[in-house]
């Protein structure tokens, strides 16, 4: 669908219906408007690890695979990769939450469970890559809510 008159309007509301009708006839406005639609920008994706109990430790630095997608509106999270890819060009903001559980080696404290996180803002090119890496020899703990990744676009650049 597009919302042409409601951009003709906007854009020139001097435009007369003869010159709106030849625009649409001509489908100029509408290719403009759907160029620019609100819906080609939304970029978001929350995921969980999607399994309970200890994820690692692995003898190598591990890509973490976030399998329990809660949003992915725009597709550019891979549930199967773990990776998100950036579709266009923007500054996006990530978050990363993890849990840690007693019973490994590796631990943030002395306390029976220890949670961390962190957050930033990213200038990304298209189809330049972000994922979590978990270091080797290290662990987290996977439920549906405790260890996260997620994204989204604050503006197209």
């Amino acid at each position: 669908d597009c919302w042409v008159l409601t951009v003709c309007i906007i854009i020139g509301p001097t435009l007369n219906f003869n010159t709106i009708v030849d625009l649409l006839y001509k489908n100029l406005l509408c290719y403009d408007y759907d160029l620019f639609s609100r819906e080609r920008t939304k970029i978001i994706f929350s995921a969980t690890l999607g399994s309970s109990g200890h994820i690692g430790p692995f003898n190598t630095d591990t890509i973490l695979v976030y399998k329990g997608v809660i949003t992915n509106t725009g597709n550019a999270y891979s549930p199967v990769t773990g990776v998100f890819t950036a579709p266009i060009v923007g500054v996006y903001y990530f978050t990363i939450f993890c849990h840690v559980r007693r019973g490994h080696s590796q631990r943030l404290s002395d306390s029976e469970t220890d949670n961390g996180g962190n957050a930033l803002f990213m200038e990304l090119q298209q189809e330049d890559k972000v994922y979590v890496l978990m270091e080797q020899e290290t662990h987290v703990w996977g439920d549906e809510s405790q260890t996260t990744f997620s994204g989204f676009l604050v503006t197209p650049m």
